[in-house]
């Protein structure tokens, strides 16, 4: 009697379709990728140009908001595309190579929006208060912006944050 050796893993193509993931949900095809990744890309460069524009105005205000979600929703999107399809075969260098850029973007996306918070705390809590009561559309965020608020102590300068982000 010979001693079988440890079971191996079937590689994808030996896995049945319907047992694998459909990341056609997320990205139909590798241009479809590109395209959103590069689209996140600007998003984060537009988010870094928004800095010192939070107190000029509730719009001001609320336009930064809005990217910033739009930047970070699309951004997670991108991410877990790049994750999902780098565990569906690790040793795939393409795979790899995606998820560290996804990463990297991450990154640079906290680098981008790490002064958010401070520069929110810079407003005058009355001026808040009238914006958040006049203003229907960033009314929207009055959870996000008394979350911030609430952690005041909790937040470090602009640059102490740009620091922590890059870490």
């Amino acid at each position: 009697m010979t001693e079988a050796g440890p079971a191996r893993a079937p590689s994808r193509s030996e896995i049945a379709e319907r047992h694998r993931w459909d990341l056609t949900h997320l990205y139909t095809s590798d241009a479809e990728f590109a395209a959103a990744f590069t689209k996140v890309e600007k998003l984060v460069e537009r988010l870094a140009g928004s800095r010192g524009t939070l107190s000029k105005s509730a719009q001001s205000l609320c336009e930064a908001m809005q990217l910033r979600d739009e930047c970070f929703t699309q951004l997670e999107r991108v991410v877990l595309y790049c994750g999902l399809s780098h565990h569906e075969d690790m040793s795939l260098t393409a795979g790899q190579a995606r998820w560290d850029r996804a990463q990297s973007l991450t990154t640079k996306a906290s680098e981008a929006s790490s002064w958010f918070a401070p520069e929110i705390l810079n407003i005058p809590a009355d001026t808040l208060a009238t914006w958040l009561s006049k203003s229907e559309s960033l009314a929207v965020y009055r959870h996000a912006i008394d979350d911030i608020l609430r952690q005041r102590t909790h937040v470090l300068s602009e640059r102490e944050e740009e620091l922590l982000a890059m870490a």
